[in-house]
């Protein structure tokens, strides 16, 4: 009993973890790495300023997207556990916890997003290594939150801690700390776009600089992403 009550913990933790990364390639992810990063070549190329406005607006636009979108599904969380395990949403105990954890994932989303187009800008600068290296910054953190979690609480053995047990405490530290690993992740880039001479400047006139046309050949991209998050989403279902 304590063994299945510590797998379900897991399973609640491990669905939550999963959502923010599965909603971000769905939604804008697949159409930055295969789309906007000739783009932002392009306009280096040809633009007077070296595609110092084009990235400006292109993060813009990335940062006003990805700001609505966790906290469109912060509200639909309990459906996203649903629709990625619904052996976990069935459970009530389970998917209050999984509910929990993914409304402090979701935040997480935005900082993907900022953290991949400020690496793309980086990349197509011909800075390459910011982009490969802070993620060890992102597991760091996790590592130092999952050890201040055992510290404080004791190991899974120790303290027989289950979907039932797990305190508001325990979930507000591990929900925290996994997001707090994103936005170092993304925030250790900063210095490295200064060292190029770029400075972010937020660009909201969008129209008319080819973003458009961007995001209509970014679609087949989104398409097909989605047919193979569809097929992860039935591994999913039938693996928890």
């Amino acid at each position: 009993s304590r063994g299945l009550g510590l797998g379900l913990l897991g399973d609640s933790f491990q669905v939550a973890y999963q959502l923010p990364t599965m909603i971000y390639i769905l939604t804008v992810g697949g159409g930055l790495n295969s789309v906007f990063v000739p783009q932002l070549v392009r306009s280096m190329k040809d633009d007077a300023d070296g595609g110092i406005a084009y990235a400006n607006r292109l993060l813009t636009l990335v940062m006003v997207a990805l700001a609505a979108l966790p906290a469109t599904a912060w509200l639909a969380a309990p459906l996203l556990v649903r629709a990625l395990s619904n052996p976990v949403a069935s459970d009530p105990a389970v998917n209050e916890v999984a509910v929990t954890f993914t409304r402090y994932f979701l935040p997480s989303i935005f900082f993907m997003g900022v953290h991949v187009v400020m690496g793309q800008i980086l990349n197509a600068r011909g800075r390459f290594g910011a982009m490969m290296w802070t993620p060890v910054l992102n597991n760091i953190v996790i590592i130092v939150t999952l050890g201040t979690f055992i510290y404080v609480y004791g190991t899974a053995a120790a303290s027989k801690m289950t979907v039932t047990s797990i305190p508001p405490e325990g979930q507000r530290l591990l929900g925290i700390g996994v997001l707090l690993g994103l936005v170092v992740q993304a925030l250790a880039m900063i210095p490295y776009l200064r060292e190029t001479g770029f400075r972010i400047r937020l660009r909201f006139d969008w129209k008319g600089h080819g973003l458009g046309k961007a995001a209509m050949l970014a679609k087949w991209t989104i398409l097909f992403v989605l047919a193979n998050q569809a097929g992860a989403l039935v591994v999913t279902q039938l693996s928890t």
